[in-house]
């Protein structure tokens, strides 16, 4: 229901905006990585391997859904169709590509999927 995208591109002297997109399938909807507790759903996460060093926090867009969620009882964030999330990465000289994981969870009106990661490896430009 959701598949997964990674590009890279240069910003300065090793650094690069890694960009993440899901495209969601209709009526199925991916979290956000800011959800108000852990009570919910899972959030999702980008964890990029070493020796790189990735931003703290990333930028999130597309279409958003926020408010309270009957099915987990909360206010929640979360996005339908398409999420491009961002993160600046400094890597070290050398470096040719950036790996690491997506971790997400998907839901419909009725049901969710088990939190899955997904593997990306970038090329560098």
């Amino acid at each position: 229901y959701v598949k997964w995208e990674a590009t890279a591109e240069k910003t300065a002297l090793h650094t690069y905006t890694l960009t993440l997109t899901a495209e969601i399938a209709e009526h199925w909807y991916v979290y956000s990585q800011n959800l108000e507790n852990d009570e919910g759903p899972i959030a999702t996460a980008v964890t990029v391997e070493r020796p790189w060093k990735a931003a703290e926090t990333s930028l999130e867009r597309g279409e958003k859904v926020e408010g309270y969620d009957e099915l987990f009882g909360m206010n929640i964030t979360k996005y339908k169709k398409r999420l491009i999330i961002q993160k600046t990465i400094t890597t070290k000289e050398n470096t040719t590509n950036i790996k690491g994981f997506i971790t997400f969870m998907s839901c419909d009106d009725h049901q969710c999927l088990p939190p899955t990661d997904v593997d990306f490896e970038v090329l560098l430009p």
